[in-house]
């Protein structure tokens, strides 16, 4: 009995000084940290030229220690988010942060931060410390268009709680990535990097989010890709990449977001990006965004686009499609749809639009478009950028237009459809209107007031013949263009006092007046 005692005094012993010399070792008071953290704040400069969010302040500006009105306790200070009596989140984004930050700071002593945020600061092309090792409990690490340079350290990849990174937008001050070990990272990888995209990028298996939009990057997009079968978003758009695009992307079963837009110089054959749309992208029925536009596409758009119905936004333009376009009737979750540009087979427009119930913008510019438009088309209620320009539209415009009522930029130009001009008077969030080309009547006296207060208003070759008295009442325009009309007489003097605050450009040319 007594040499049971015994041995269970020296296992709680033993508990007790393990947790001794864990709190000893691996625990920083509070007062610590209101240390380190002022320490931090006496060694940054602040200028005010040094972030370009429009909301930005500088957060650090209002830390001090040991202030009668509580101020002197760090988790009350911006940016400081505290738990459990010590600090886990910085967040001094945008907030005029200036100078290179060495590894000694005292910022890399909190060892109880979880997520760090220096986004939109100066750091003067500096490398990012290696240092930053040390904060081993990082999960959230962002130093994104702050103006570091040179290469990523490798301490990054050995933070293994690291689940999102974000170091995009440094701009001409680009990043080299080299380190091949970022396996640990579980969830965001998003980097700003001025080279080839390293092989190594598919041992990244634990990645649910991979974002390398406007980063310079060329080279060939490896098929290695292909492996990060837990994406849900893959951002590549805007790049310089050459070569095939890998199939394997077109497998990845989970991803909600693929975009590969402006990537001009990607050529190949099937399923690349130059040659026709591999049928395997419309099993990806988990897509809510797809941006392929201006990637050198062509071929048939198959009518299997129809199964992924939990689109979103869908961004065809640019691309040389030969046929038909097929019925989006099922897409009733779209809000955003470009088409422009794209090479259809000549095209009226089907009643299934007026079906797309949630569109807010929608870009038929240029589509091989003929004939009427329908009344069904204004069906639309929600949309609030519309284009239908460089077509071949024709005929009355159907009354139904005043359904638009959130309706805020109509483009027409381009076509040689009859438009009353009054319909548009009704349209109360109406601000951009660009009718050149068309035929304008005006069937109602409109020397009323009206609600209807544009910014820009394009109807130059619309066959004018008088100014519209309604410019009496615009009071917010900037650009009006009455260039290319049939107007004769005298300028009535009222022209002269429109949009007197506002007005930066009109135009009246090309005819004596």
């Amino acid at each position: 009995m007594a040499k049971s005692t015994n041995v269970f005094m020296l296992i709680l012993v033993l508990c007790l000084l393990q947790s001794a010399l864990a709190n000893m070792f691996s625990s920083l008071s509070l007062p610590d940290e209101y240390s380190l953290l002022f320490q931090f704040k006496e060694n940054i400069s602040i200028n005010n030229s040094a972030s370009f969010d429009s909301h930005a302040y500088p957060k650090v500006s209002s830390w001090n220690l040991n202030r009668s009105d509580g101020a002197g306790n760090c988790c009350l200070w911006d940016g400081v988010e505290c738990k459990s009596g010590n600090v886990i989140g910085l967040d001094l984004s945008n907030s005029f942060l200036y100078g290179p930050i060495s590894s000694n700071n005292s910022l890399f002593n909190l060892i109880h931060l979880r997520t760090l945020n220096l986004a939109d600061n100066d750091f003067c092309s500096s490398q990012i410390p290696s240092k930053i090792g040390r904060v081993s409990l990082l999960a959230n690490l962002n130093l994104s268009r702050s103006l570091f340079s040179r290469e990523i350290p490798k301490q990054i990849s050995q933070l293994r709680n690291l689940a999102s990174l974000d170091l995009t937008g440094n701009g001409y001050h680009a990043l080299k990535l080299q380190s091949s070990n970022f396996q640990n990272l579980r969830s965001t990888l998003i980097v700003n990097i001025d080279s080839e995209l390293p092989t190594s990028i598919g041992n990244l298996t634990r990645l649910n989010i991979l974002k390398l939009s406007n980063c310079g990057l060329a080279g060939t997009l490896h098929a290695s890709v292909g492996n990060l079968t837990r994406l849900t978003v893959l951002d590549l758009g805007n790049n310089y990449f050459s070569g095939p695009i890998p199939s394997g992307i077109f497998n990845l079963q989970t991803l909600q977001l693929l975009d590969v837009h402006c990537n001009y110089k990607l050529t190949g054959h099937i399923p690349e990006f130059h040659g026709s749309i591999p049928a395997s992208i419309w099993n990806l029925t988990h897509l809510k965004v797809l941006d392929l536009g201006f990637s050198s596409f062509t071929g048939t758009l198959h009518a299997s686009v129809s199964n992924m119905t939990q689109l979103t936004f869908l961004d065809l333009s640019g691309i040389e499609f030969t046929g038909s376009l097929p019925s989006l009737e099922r897409f009733s979750n779209l809000a955003y749809l470009s088409l422009s540009g794209s090479s259809f087979d000549r095209w009226k427009l089907p009643d299934w639009f007026g079906k797309l119930k949630k569109i807010t913008y929608l870009n038929l510019e240029d589509v091989n478009l003929y004939g009427e438009i329908p009344s069904s088309f204004f069906n639309l209620t929600r949309v609030g950028t519309l284009v239908l320009s460089r077509n071949q539209l024709i005929g009355q415009l159907p009354s139904s237009l005043l359904n638009l009522q959130n309706l805020e930029s109509f483009y027409l130009d381009g076509n040689n459809a009859t438009v009353d001009f009054y319909l548009f008077l009704s349209l109360k969030n109406l601000n951009y209107l660009n009718l050149r080309g068309n035929n304008i009547r005006l069937s109602v006296i409109d020397s009323h007031k009206t609600e209807t207060q544009f910014k820009v208003l394009w109807r130059a070759s619309c066959n004018l013949k008088v100014f519209p008295e309604f410019l009496r009442f615009q009071h917010q325009l900037e650009f009006l263009y009455l260039d290319n009309n049939k107007i004769e007489g005298l300028i009535p003097g009222w022209m002269w006092n429109i949009s007197k605050e506002t007005l930066i450009e009109l135009r009246l040319s090309q005819k004596t007046y």
